[in-house]
């Protein structure tokens, strides 16, 4: 596990995100980074306790912490050009 999986596996609360962020993420059944972004956005956006602010505050944290890639999905379109 590199350094940067670590960041991802630890529970929201020791994150340093706000706690505003960890109550909303813990409400929403989420215990760490990798718990949200293993979500597919569609399903995350339909939860109960979305918000956009909420989703905001953890792309500034993935930002800052250099792995704003996690929240990438891919898709048809890249799958075919990884492929070649």
């Amino acid at each position: 596990m590199t350094q940067n999986d670590a960041l991802i596996d630890i529970r929201l609360a020791l994150t340093g995100l706000s706690l505003d962020f960890v109550r909303q993420g813990n409400a929403m059944g989420f215990s760490t980074i990798r718990d949200i972004v293993a979500t597919e956005p569609a399903a995350l956006i339909a939860m109960e306790g979305f918000s956009y602010p909420w989703l905001a505050e953890l792309v500034q944290h993935l930002r800052l912490c250099g792995r704003l890639e996690l929240l990438q999905r891919l898709g048809p379109a890249n799958e075919e050009r990884q492929e070649q």
